[in-house]
């Protein structure tokens, strides 16, 4: 039974009483007063227990939120650092690449002038070969020219 129950009933039975006239007295059942009395010690105790218990339970739910509020937020901050150092990774390999690149493009123009050197010094060491062989060749037909070797 509840206590808003027993003090109705409280109510109800002094309501219901016999007055002493011409006083402010009233006669009251002694047994329905305390058996309302011994109702309502034993209910108050337990709307008292029931009271803790629901303070205790709401404690415990506010553990819980605190708790998993710091997991999340822990979590969420292990993620941010997780970015940052991606961002970090992710920009020194961009900036490795980069380097990579630009190293290669040097090799590259290096390559192209070391070719362009020697084709040109081995064209000119052919040219002047072939310069050696012609004048040995015009000098052969000099001497092979009719009355050009009787002399």
């Amino acid at each position: 039974m509840e206590i808003l129950q027993l003090v109705d009933e409280l109510d109800g039975l002094l309501r219901s009483s016999w007055r002493v006239p011409l006083t402010s007295r009233l006669l009251v059942s002694e047994s329905d007063c305390n058996r309302l009395i011994e109702q309502m010690r034993m209910t108050v105790p337990e709307i008292i227990k029931q009271a803790q218990r629901t303070l205790q339970e709401r404690e415990r739910i506010l553990a819980q939120a605190k708790e998993e509020s710091a997991r999340i937020v822990a979590r969420a901050q292990e993620r941010a650092a997780e970015m940052v150092n991606e961002h970090d990774i992710a920009q020194a390999a961009q900036q490795r690449a980069a380097s990579i690149v630009q190293q290669a493009e040097q090799q590259k123009a290096q390559l192209c002038n070391d070719a362009d050197d020697y084709a040109a010094h081995s064209l000119q060491n052919l040219g002047q070969h072939l310069e050696r062989m012609l004048t040995e060749v015009r000098n052969g037909i000099e001497v092979l020219k009719p009355g050009a070797g009787q002399g």
